[in-house]
């Protein structure tokens, strides 16, 4: 059963301008792990990067800054308006920002030596389209070019009910969720249930049936995933990154890749 995306598409229009902001707020040990990743597997600029799913272009504009060919397409209207909004004042522009779907990209093959995943692997809730997603990154990654990806995991989706809505962790099928990643009592508020969660397992056996060559997973958040993050939000760029260190450290032990909130997964393209 194909993902229907309206809920999806509907929750990013009403929280556009919190998917930006949160990097600042709730997720700066999340983004410096993001990054030292990237400083990791990315190619030298100026590399051409594909950002699928990009969103407002939150980590496409920071890309561009170092000197990266940047195009980014995203699911939601109003997250490429943004984006070109945010573009029209800066310095730096994108090259190309459109609206577009991760499952057809608007590209021709191999027009990129990177991609970003970021967003459309736990946005779509069916395994067809999430195959979908990542055969066509393949395509339009040259040869031995990278991808990054990120995933909700299960552990994370739970912590979600019991940080933002602790009434619905008293009655919901959490046996359910489970098993599939899904969340199925339609009173868990929309920003929770519209969401994939996924396991590393699945995620490496997912991207593999794809065509990829996996060659990292990283959890992103341990040890401070939800309020340990927000806690660091006006703290010094030195804690952060000391905090980021740990959650690199962390993250990379295989016993902690499903404790966090949010998973990495790169892969190579073969060629």
């Amino acid at each position: 059963m194909t993902t229907d995306t309206g809920e999806i598409v509907s929750f990013y229009e009403q929280n556009a301008d919190a998917q930006w902001s949160r990097f600042d707020q709730t997720a700066r040990v999340e983004e410096y792990v993001l990054h030292r990743v990237l400083d990791d597997h990315f190619p030298a600029e100026p590399a051409v990067v594909a950002d699928i799913g990009g969103g407002n272009g939150r980590q496409a504009f920071r890309l561009a800054e170092y000197g990266y060919e940047v195009h980014l397409c995203d699911l939601t209207p109003a997250l490429v308006a943004d984006a070109r909004t945010r573009g029209a004042r800066r310095q730096v522009e994108l090259a190309s920002a459109v609206v577009a779907d991760a499952r057809s990209l608007p590209w021709p093959d191999s027009l990129a030596d990177a991609a970003l995943l970021l967003g459309p692997l736990y946005c779509l809730t069916d395994a067809a389209d999430r195959l979908a997603v990542l055969r066509e990154a393949l395509r339009v990654v040259r040869p031995g070019g990278v991808v990054v990806c990120q995933f909700f995991t299960r552990v994370g989706g739970l912590r979600w009910i019991l940080e933002a809505a602790p009434a619905v962790a008293r009655n919901f099928d959490w046996r359910g969720f489970l098993r599939t990643g899904v969340f199925g009592d339609a009173h868990i508020p929309d920003g929770i249930r519209a969401h994939y969660y996924s396991t590393p397992d699945e995620a490496v056996a997912q991207t593999r049936e794809a065509g990829w060559e996996v060659v990292r997973l990283q959890g992103m958040d341990a040890p401070a995933p939800g309020t340990g993050q927000s806690n660091l939000a006006r703290a010094p760029r030195r804690i952060v990154a000391q905090w980021g260190e740990v959650a690199l450290c962390l993250g990379a032990l295989p016993a902690n890749l499903s404790a966090g909130t949010h998973l990495l997964l790169v892969a190579r393209r073969p060629g």
